[in-house]
């Protein structure tokens, strides 16, 4: 019988992939308590609302503009991460980015994949940078979790690093968290 059972683990697998059931680890804190939040806000959109479509593929695709305030003492850089956990296969990564400056607070609208200062890893569309929402015409609208991490160094790593790359590089890491949910 093992070797029948063997096909049928098999298929499933495949048929589930490695993150079809992902849940998303955050990286730890540096001391095993993350400060208080930081405030993650959007002039596009508020928290749970609407993304306007020129920040999707309906539009032009560029990155909404970001800020945030309530910044712990000790930040030396950020990073920041979006998410969509209700894409039908995996968590999806739209944006990674790291090595933010501490004393920085607001990302403008458009930010380019090149943009000096700091640096755009690797999404799930291959790229680098922001790759706006764009969820199936038959689905229902999805969140997309924007989390910004303050972090105790500036991390030095490839522009091909992918989210869960750096969030290893982050655990242990991170001050505090920021997030700021959108919709489309």
């Amino acid at each position: 019988m093992p070797f029948r059972v063997a096909p049928v683990v098999l298929a499933l697998l495949g048929a589930c992939g490695s993150e079809d059931a992902e849940s998303v680890t955050l990286p730890a804190p540096n001391d095993g308590a993350l400060g208080p939040p930081i405030t993650l806000t959007s002039d596009a959109f508020a928290d749970g609302d609407d993304i306007p479509a020129m920040f999707t593929c309906d539009g032009e695709g560029v990155s909404p503009p970001l800020s945030w305030s309530n910044v712990p003492e000790g930040t030396e850089s950020f990073a920041l991460v979006v998410d969509d956990p209700d894409a039908p296969r995996k968590v999806w990564v739209h944006w990674v980015a790291w090595a933010i400056a501490g004393d920085e607070r607001s990302l403008p609208a458009g930010v380019a994949p090149e943009l000096d200062g700091f640096v755009q890893g690797r999404n799930d569309s291959g790229d680098n940078g922001w790759t706006g929402p764009c969820p199936p015409d038959d689905s229902d609208p999805h969140r997309y979790e924007f989390r910004l991490f303050a972090v105790e160094f500036v991390p030095d790593l490839p522009a091909d690093t992918t989210r869960d790359e750096l969030y290893r590089a982050l655990d242990h890491r991170v001050l505090a968290i920021g997030e700021l949910t959108g919709v489309y």
